[in-house]
């Protein structure tokens, strides 16, 4: 609630700021035009904020207009309220977005160390404790920064560069591996029994995972 306030009381000063623009300008234009007695007298305070709050509105109903001489001054003052007008509505459609955020990281700010904590972030090991490679998996996946689509990408990666041992490192005689070469399957509950990925970013990636997607689907 108080972040819809704070946009809302952004946005209006913004708008409110954007429409000064354009009446205080017009007012000079007519102020200059008066001088070189060609002016129109009909062009009130509240004629010149009837017409900002049109052009900065993109609505434009074309009732009232300074003329030419104002033309260059009109683009600009269009290409400004159109930003103006797209960036609010950006701003409205993502508010919902980075409020789900803020709770986010405000709910992940108060946790505790606590046996459920535990059975969630460990990985498939089940060793009742949690490394800082388990924590910050788990913790980006709590706070919705990765997916299971960014994890199948970054698992996709590491078994073309992996080597038969199911580690990255160089090789003098090493050739490129692929997934189809080595064989190996890093979703496979056997591949992490073996100990072959013990400790690896890798396992805690996969692993974690696997136990939070094992959690979302029994609820």
């Amino acid at each position: 609630m108080h972040l819809r306030i704070v946009m809302l009381a952004q946005l209006t000063l913004q708008y409110i700021l954007l429409n000064m623009i354009g009446v205080f300008a017009l007012r000079i234009h007519i102020l200059v035009a008066d001088g070189k007695d060609d002016g129109d007298n009909s062009w009130t305070w509240m004629a010149c904020l009837y017409w900002a709050v049109q052009t900065t509105t993109t609505i434009g109903y074309g009732d009232i207009g300074p003329g030419p001489d104002f033309y260059w001054f009109e683009i600009f003052y269009l290409i400004l309220s159109t930003y103006f007008v797209g960036n609010a509505l950006t701003g409205f459609a993502t508010l919902q977005s980075q409020i789900d955020e803020i709770r986010r990281r405000a709910a992940w700010q108060r946790r505790e160390v606590s046996k459920a904590m535990i059975d969630e972030m460990q990985a498939d090991e089940h060793d009742d404790k949690i490394d800082q490679f388990e924590f910050t998996v788990a913790s980006l996946l709590q706070l919705g920064k990765i997916d299971e689509e960014d994890t199948t990408l970054i698992m996709t990666k590491y078994r073309d560069l992996c080597d038969e041992e199911g580690f990255i490192q160089v090789h003098s005689n090493r050739k490129d591996q692929h997934n189809d070469s080595t064989g190996i399957d890093f979703y496979n509950e056997s591949f992490f029994n073996d100990g072959v990925a013990e400790n690896s970013f890798g396992e805690s990636l996969v692993g974690v995972f696997r136990k939070l997607r094992r959690g979302s689907s029994s609820t």
